[in-house]
């Protein structure tokens, strides 16, 4: 193509100052070719691509092939379209995935992504995964699916919360048709976990750190072609007397600046050249070079409202069984009286377990004779077991004792958590399936439960055995002097 512009075989696109014509945009196998509207101009292309088809041996196939005009009517697009044996296109058209041309500031334009959304979110998955499998999917699914476009263009806010109430929705294991109770706000789910929430992140703040890429790119890369193409365009701006904020994917990137700066956040604070001069260097990263994590964390450490309380849950118990100690220590279960408090009417609200006191999660994680009764028989096990506690936030402290870490901390937090949800899931078979198992099996089922999450996922656990563990769990770990929690 080079030569071809050289020899003045194609003419491609003059941008305002650059030496070069602008003739071809290439990334893997997609191309798109640009240059003056005529006739002779696009037979020219169709010749150099014969001469690509005879060196190479790969053919060019037409029929895949459209013809945009820019200024010029449908009917000369569909006239040359025919001549040259290939379809025409309309603006805006799709390229690599992304709208090219179109008003990304309108909510229309992004629908294809909210399709994108609510296809990965089919009824069957949120039925059929756990409250953990979905949080999972909320991260790494649709916490990336929109990585690609956040990347080029600025969401609308409409867009952001259409994606979030998806995502919020199938968190809590609801469907565009029906709808479930949200126990806990939005906000404070998608915290990280270290200051209370499940990690999962906001999409605006993702959308945010990825726009401002754009910056760190301009100022580590001024000789690519994309930089001196825009700043052709921002020079042809001015001389036309015409404001620099006329439009365009980069006047949006540089709008964020002030979006950033609406919530306390100045981009140059972070963003300033080395000692030498010789380059630049992004201050929020060790690494001195620009991610998308770090600036993600401090937007949502900054927007995203702080919880009284932070989660101290067991780093060493499954996913789902970290979820389910967060929503304990959030009181974000399903208990009646919780479900009263939402406007579900309940023919009792007492405790199924004892049928005394009405079903508050201290009173069935606490006090209930039947948390009693299984406390008693873990005493017997464990010398540390919290006594005269009044409720969850009590019991949790004790067990993680002003939050000292080490091992047995660990430990006693996975007992704690195993005890949380066996003791859920005794309530659960009572008030579904009519079913209660005896206080000794529930115990031997903590135990059990407790001793495997130890020894599978945490490093040095298979040293442990079940006899020592039974004896004495805090004996047992010390026993394994390699014993280090992921």
């Amino acid at each position: 193509m080079k030569e071809a512009q050289q020899a003045n075989i194609f003419q491609g696109v003059r941008v305002n100052n650059m030496v070069e014509d602008v003739a071809l945009f290439q990334f893997a196998d997609d191309a798109i070719f640009v240059g003056e509207w005529s006739l002779k101009n696009a037979k020219n292309l169709l010749r150099v691509l014969k001469c690509f088809e005879v060196c190479s041996g790969l053919k060019i196939n037409l029929n895949k092939s459209r013809l945009s005009g820019v200024t010029v009517t449908k009917e000369e697009v569909i006239s040359m379209a025919r001549r040259l044996d290939c379809k025409e296109e309309s603006i805006p058209f799709i390229y690599l995935g992304l709208p090219v041309g179109g008003n990304m500031k309108s909510a229309k334009n992004w629908q294809p992504l909210i399709d994108k959304f609510c296809a990965k979110l089919s009824s069957w998955k949120a039925k059929t995964l756990s409250f953990g499998g979905r949080c999972c999917l909320c991260k790494s699914v649709l916490g990336t699916l929109g990585t690609y476009m956040f990347s080029l263009y600025k969401a609308p806010k409409k867009v952001i919360n259409t994606l979030e109430g998806i995502r919020r929705r199938f968190l809590w294991g609801g469907t565009s048709e029906t709808k479930k109770i949200c126990w806990a706000a939005w906000e404070k789910v998608i915290r990280e976990k270290k200051c209370g929430g499940l990690g999962i992140g906001s999409l605006r703040a993702l959308n945010l750190a990825l726009l401002t890429k754009w910056r760190w790119r301009e100022k580590t890369e001024p000789n690519a072609m994309w930089i001196m193409i825009v700043k052709s365009c921002a020079d042809s701006l001015r001389s036309s007397g015409l404001r620099s904020s006329t439009g365009g994917s980069w006047n949006t990137i540089r709008s964020v600046e002030k979006d950033l700066n609406e919530v306390g956040i100045n981009v140059s604070t972070f963003l300033k050249p080395s000692g030498d001069g010789s380059s630049w260097v992004w201050e929020l990263d060790s690494s001195n070079i620009y991610s998308v994590k770090s600036l993600r964390k401090l937007i949502d450490g900054i927007t995203l409202r702080l919880l009284k309380r932070k989660r101290s849950g067991s780093v060493g118990s499954p996913c789902k069984n970290n979820i389910h100690l967060w929503r304990v220590l959030s009181d974000k279960l399903p208990t009646r009286v919780n479900l009263t408090k939402r406007g579900v009417v309940l023919p009792s609200v007492d405790c199924p377990l004892c049928n005394i006191r009405p079903e508050s999660l201290d009173h069935v994680m606490i006090s209930c004779s039947i948390a009693l009764a299984i406390g008693a028989h873990l005493t017997n096990w464990v010398d540390w077991w919290p006594r005269r506690v009044q409720s969850v936030t009590d019991f949790w402290d004790k067990i993680r004792r002003n939050g000292e870490k080490n091992a047995n901390t660990e430990v006693r937090k996975i007992i704690g958590a195993a005890f949380f949800s066996m003791l859920w899931k005794l309530r659960n078979s009572k008030v579904f399936k009519g079913v209660v198992q005896s206080d000794l099996e529930t115990v031997r089922e903590i135990q059990t439960t407790a001793y495997h999450w130890v020894r599978c996922r945490s490093k040095g656990g298979r040293l442990i055995n079940w006899e020592d563990w039974i004896c004495n769990p805090a004996n047992a770990v010390n026993l394994c002097t390699a014993l280090a929690y992921r």
